[in-house]
């Protein structure tokens, strides 16, 4: 349900500082907050979602996600998010530190 809530009511505040990427997940006053190392984040990027056509007349949208590789793992943020805005965004991240490729 928090999952549901997130997506209907919820806000994702983004924040850099000199050596971490903080993302906090905020849902009626709730705040999880998860914390990355600058240095061990590799591939900053957008990460479009699959997309399926529904007709070939009609125009479709890239939306996704911007995912970055920590570890083993890929994490993800800013869900729904279209193409331009969240390549604008990495590219704000990228100008304020170098994230390994």
């Amino acid at each position: 349900m928090y999952t549901w809530f997130g997506c209907a009511f919820g806000r994702e505040i983004v924040t850099l500082t000199p050596s971490t990427l903080s993302i906090r997940r905020r849902v009626f006053g709730f705040e999880p907050k998860r914390e990355y190392n600058l240095a061990a984040i590799r591939d900053l990027r957008f990460s479009p979602v699959a997309e399926i056509p529904q007709r070939r007349s009609v125009t479709v949208f890239k939306k996704g996600d911007i995912a970055f590789d920590y570890g083993a793992n890929t994490y993800r943020f800013g869900g729904g998010i279209d193409e331009s805005e969240a390549r604008s965004i990495v590219e704000d991240l990228k100008s304020r530190h170098h994230f390994s490729a």
